[in-house]
């Protein structure tokens, strides 16, 4: 009689019970480990990891059951295990992105230069588990691209557009209300973007963001209107730097309406509130939107 195989480790709760499942073919086909090595191409060794809960090629656990199939077929329990390594392959990856999360926080409120903001994104990226450039680009949708974010990953560069900075920051876990003092270090190095680029800007950010970027673009216009300023100004500088926010002012205007009317929207249910809903909903919404400025109803 052969030694008992070794306890199951459920140290992984899918891969103990897919090794459960494993188990139970095994015995029902009448296999030994020797022929099932022969029957499924690999090694004893290896198909007793996969029995055991151990982390394992998923080719290995694939040939442990189809080899058991063939001698009794149990589709059933075949899919089940497929199912169980696939849902295990997912934890292990997070697992592993959780281990590798730096415990250092950015901090993009000191950011001076091009060389501050590059480290700050880097500390980012190796907070949020350190992603790969491949998953980058899978994840922003090309916006960034993987020679783009292997070279800032690396420290060697930045964005070349704010669009580019805020996709690589939403997948460093970085949105929505905390991209405000990230904002800040990106005008403080790039400067007040112009107007083309505000313009561009206002048709692809959501409200939330818009509310955010339009700030910080306001108050650092704003900065430059100072008495000692506003000495040193030629007469067609200071008329365009009013203009411009005056045209910011307009646009934040919109945004905020937009913002208040998104988070009207999920407040009462709206379906994807949009501006050019019919004139009933306009109005609907317009009743809720006085309600909701109120403070009533705004927590």
């Amino acid at each position: 009689m052969g030694r008992p195989e070794a306890p199951i480790n459920y140290a992984i709760p899918e891969l103990g019970k897919c090794a459960e499942l494993l188990r139970a073919m095994r015995h029902s086909a009448g296999l030994t480990y020797a022929e099932l090595a022969a029957l499924a191409n690999y090694s004893p060794s290896h198909l007793k990891r996969a029995a055991r809960g151990e982390k394992t090629d998923v080719d290995v656990v694939r040939a442990y059951a189809f080899a058991c199939h063939a001698r009794v077929p149990d589709h059933d329990r075949v899919q089940e295990i497929l199912d169980l390594r696939d849902t295990a392959t997912e934890v292990i990856k997070k697992t592993e992105q959780e281990a590798r999360k730096s415990k250092v926080v950015p901090k993009p409120q000191y950011v001076r230069d091009e060389a501050d903001l590059s480290g700050a994104m880097r500390d980012a990226w190796a907070r949020a588990g350190r992603p790969t450039a491949r998953y980058i680009e899978k994840a922003s949708e090309g916006q960034v691209p993987r020679s783009t974010a292997h070279t800032i990953t690396k420290g060697r560069n930045v964005p070349k557009d704010v669009r580019q900075y805020v996709a690589y920051l939403n997948i460093c876990d970085i949105s929505d209300d905390e991209l405000g003092p990230w904002f800040r270090a990106w005008i403080k190095v790039r400067g007040v973007p112009t107007e083309t680029e505000r313009r561009l800007a206002r048709k692809w950010m959501n409200p939330t963001v818009s509310v955010q970027y339009f700030t910080t673009v306001l108050a650092r216009l704003k900065d430059r209107i100072t008495i000692d300023a506003a000495r040193t100004l030629k007469p067609h500088e200071w008329s365009s730097l009013r203009a411009a926010i005056d045209e910011v002012h307009r646009t934040l205007a919109e945004v905020n309406r937009a913002a208040t009317d998104e988070a009207i929207s999920l407040k009462f249910g709206l379906p994807g509130y949009s501006p050019y809903y019919a004139i009933d909903g306009q109005h609907r919404l317009s009743s809720l939107r006085e309600v909701f400025l109120e403070g009533g109803l705004a927590a």
